[in-house]
């Protein structure tokens, strides 16, 4: 009887036994799938940073374009790495890259205030300035200006007064202090200079205008330029004005006409004078010469006469 109360016994513990070992290994199971799940959730979850980098080698100074970039995705975060490739393009390379290079902040050269502005083939001409040449003090970096030229009358250019329009929409760079990447719509009206932004070919034209007469700056109103802006333009011929009324005809840029930039540059490639104001020629004038009193005897023989020239002795005395 007493055994068979043991075996009993020994089949309840090790039923309980079996049941604790099954719910522990039940429990274990569970957590251990739950913590690869979260383990699996955080590798999801972990985010790709979108970045940039060279698919060539580049020189240093090297002018960056969208052709140079390629995109590519990567788990570690860089606070250089750019996110757009339009923050680098049109920017200098500081140094030289290699293909695989990242873009970084580093590697982009600082944008000169002016040189950044110019197109090709374009320089920067500053010209003198005060308040009316600016436009009463209004004129700003970014507009767009005519240039006039103001003949007085001289011996170069003749007696007739001349006013004529060397060049049309030139962008204004900057005036005084203002430039045109900086903010800022105060008026400037104490502005000693004015920076513009002039096409090669007719730099040395201007400087030529600018010691020959007075320049003057038009301003181009807003509806012009975006007329003009959405529309390639074939060039206008120069608006020249006489107060003598003579006609006066001036030659335009024909090589510029193809390309749109150029297409608004008026130029006289004359010199800066009226034909009809050729100088007159001066006569020389003739000094008569000094010549000293010369005396004369008369003398008589019967029916001749004839006159001898005598020194002048008492004159001198």
């Amino acid at each position: 009887m007493d055994s068979h109360i043991n075996k009993t016994q020994w089949l309840k513990i090790t039923a309980v036994t079996l049941f604790i070992l099954a719910l522990m290994f039940a429990v274990l199971g569970y957590l251990s799938h739950s913590n690869a799940s979260v383990g699996q959730e955080n590798e999801v979850e972990r985010p790709l940073y979108q970045g940039w980098k060279f698919n060539q080698s580049l020189p240093a100074g090297q002018l960056i374009t969208r052709d140079h970039l390629v995109p590519f995705a990567t788990l570690q975060a860089n606070p250089q790495m750019l996110s757009s490739p339009e923050m680098a393009i049109g920017k200098r390379l500081t140094r030289s890259v290699t293909q695989e290079t990242l873009l970084t902040k580093n590697l982009l050269a600082e944008v000169h205030p002016i040189m950044g502005e110019l197109p090709a083939n374009y320089r920067a001409i500053a010209i003198r300035a005060n308040e009316v040449m600016t436009v009463g003090g209004y004129l700003q970096p970014g507009d767009r200006v005519d240039i006039m030229l103001l003949l007085k009358p001289n011996k170069e250019s003749g007696l007739h007064t001349t006013a004529r329009r060397i060049a049309s929409h030139v962008l204004v760079l900057a005036v005084g202090e203002q430039i045109t990447n900086t903010k800022g719509t105060h008026r400037e009206a104490n502005a000693k200079s004015v920076v513009l932004s002039i096409h090669e070919s007719i730099a040395p034209l201007i400087l030529l205008a600018d010691s020959a007469g007075e320049l003057r700056l038009a301003a181009v109103g807003n509806q012009e330029r975006m007329l003009t802006e959405s529309t390639i333009a074939s060039p206008v011929e120069p608006t020249v004005t006489t107060f003598s009324a003579t006609h006066i005809s001036d030659s335009t840029l024909s090589k510029h006409t193809a390309d749109p930039l150029h297409s608004h540059y008026t130029v006289d490639l004359k010199r800066f004078q009226s034909p009809s104001s050729k100088p007159s020629p001066t006569k020389a004038v003739k000094t008569a010469r000094y010549r000293e009193p010369a005396s004369y005897i008369e003398i008589i023989q019967g029916s001749e006469r004839s006159m001898v020239k005598t020194k002048n002795e008492w004159s001198k005395q």
